[in-house]
């Protein structure tokens, strides 16, 4: 299935590196091809476009917009609230589009959860922050506060995180058909940006009525049953029942190797299955050690590199990839060793979490591809070529199945193993 973006913003973050109009990221690709420069609106400067077929495209949608953003200047109004306005002023020519079993989808039929927003201080505290920055911008009369209201409420329960070919969050957009798809821990079908549209793609044989069969995830991060379940609650206002909620699979529980035949022991109950040898004293006392130390450290907003990193190395020595926690250190600990080059350390990162990713995720999902592409690529970058090589291989594969031989992220991939 394919989706037109309905309504969209660009990222502040990478505002000068994306188009406002068809998504283009130029840099992205960078080590194969000169980088264009993006053009900015030289009325609002805000808004930037790869040209001028893009920026005239675009003026339908940005001319109101462009008048506001110069009235508001030097201060831009929040990503949320841009696409708030972006929306209002689609009001009164709503575009539908045809779903793939021939029903008609438009905006104004997609869920508000009205009652249970109301119920939540927060959201209801900034939405009347939003209401107010709306109301500088064009006046108390222009939009009424309930329609401010319904919009901003389709965006919490509908909008989705536009990303570029590497995964990485470029902006916010609504697709109207692809909003209609439910979500599922383990789902059955990608979901792959291109440009000013989206793809569903299947990564298993789906039964009749596919729409109404298909689930996508919500959201990318590991999380056990109790965290799934909680923020699809808080979010999305709705419990999960899937199977992997049904049975909490896979389990993230705390576990440690067992010392008489390496079996794995849920601390919880820690005597072994298998040979039925108890967890001893001292290990136990080292784990909970560790794991007060490692929660301490996650929850510090400037922690240094180097304690992460050593709560990393011991978690390895004590328990397995798929405790929670160790799932939660290593990816801090991949994050801080990209940005600072340390390639050894991004590779060890990586290789804990792909234990949990093969779990959590099914063979040709597209985030098992992005983090295959890059470990084969930190590979290749310390000369373990034979290894790279085959996390290499395992990685196109998936990449012929979610974009397809023809996109050039393909020949992207070639570039760096040839």
């Amino acid at each position: 299935m394919t989706s037109q973006v309905y309504s969209h913003v660009v990222g502040e973050g990478v505002r000068t590196e994306v188009c406002d109009y068809c998504l283009a990221r130029p840099g992205v690709y960078a080590e194969m091809e000169s980088v264009s420069t993006l053009r900015r609106c030289s009325r609002c400067q805000v808004t930037y476009y790869c040209g001028r077929d893009c920026q005239k495209s675009s003026w339908r949608e940005h001319r109101e917009e462009c008048l506001y953003l110069q009235k508001m200047k030097p201060r831009v109004p929040s990503d949320t609230v841009r696409l708030i306005i972006r929306i209002l002023l689609k009001t009164g020519r709503d575009e539908p589009e045809t779903l793939p079993n021939g029903s008609v989808r438009k905006f104004s039929d997609l869920m508000t959860h009205e009652a249970d927003v109301l119920a939540s201080p927060v959201r209801v505290d900034a939405f009347n922050y939003f209401l107010k920055i709306i109301q500088l911008c064009f006046g108390s009369d222009r939009f009424q506060p309930k329609l401010v209201f319904q919009v901003y409420c389709r965006i919490l329960i509908n909008s989705v995180e536009i990303t570029d070919d590497f995964q990485e969050s470029i902006g916010t957009g609504l697709f109207l058909a692809l909003s209609s798809i439910d979500h599922s821990c383990r789902p059955n079908a990608n979901v792959v940006f291109k440009g000013r549209s989206v793809e569903v793609r299947a990564l298993e044989s789906i039964p009749a009525q596919a729409l109404e069969n298909t689930r996508i995830t919500y959201f990318s991060s590991l999380y056990n049953t109790t965290e799934r379940r909680k923020i699809l609650k808080e979010q999305f206002y709705f419990t999960c029942n899937c199977r992997f909620c049904v049975d909490d699979c896979p389990s993230l529980a705390p576990t440690l190797s067992c010392s008489g035949c390496s079996a794995l022991v849920v601390i919880s109950d820690p005597t072994c299955q298998q040979c039925h040898v108890s967890l001893s004293e001292s290990r136990l006392k080292d784990y909970f050690s560790w794991s007060d130390r490692t929660e301490t450290l996650l929850s510090q907003e400037n922690c240094p590199t180097s304690d992460i990193l050593s709560a990393f190395k011991s978690g390895l020595s004590l328990c397995s990839e798929t405790d929670n926690l160790m799932i939660k250190i290593a990816e801090e600990t991949q994050k801080r060793s990209l940005a600072t080059g340390d390639m050894d350390q991004y590779v060890m990162a990586t290789q804990t979490l792909l234990v949990a990713h093969r779990l959590f995720y099914p063979p040709n999902s597209i985030i098992l591809w992005n983090s295959l592409a890059l470990l084969s690529k930190a590979l290749f970058s310390l000369e373990k070529i034979e290894e790279g090589r085959k996390v290499f291989g395992e990685a196109l594969n998936i990449l012929k199945l979610t974009y397809g031989e023809e996109h050039f992220l393909h020949k992207y991939m070639l570039s760096y193993v040839l």
